[in-house]
């Protein structure tokens, strides 16, 4: 096997947290993340949506514009992401 495509399947696997690449002394599985900072950065996220939403609805989108406008941010972030690992 190449050892160019087992790099590069490492550095996807630890860019999606499923392994921890420690130089020197090799790849581990990575630890679940606690509930509690899951719990914190959904709250996070939370704020930074709401704060979206609040600019939408003071443009006067609707709610169906506003989920719209989401759903489509989404997918393009999606696709980019998708692009960027077909790169690595």
């Amino acid at each position: 096997m190449n050892p160019n495509t087992v790099a590069r399947a490492y550095r996807e696997l630890e860019r999606e947290g499923i392994v921890e690449v420690r130089h020197g002394l090799g790849v581990f599985v990575a630890g679940q993340q606690s509930s509690t900072t899951k719990t914190a950065e959904i709250r996070k996220a939370g704020e930074v949506l709401r704060t979206a939403m609040e600019k939408g609805m003071a443009l006067d989108l609707s709610k169906s514009e506003l989920r719209r406008v989401f759903e489509d941010e989404l997918s393009r972030l999606q696709e980019k992401a998708a692009a960027t690992r077909r790169r690595t």
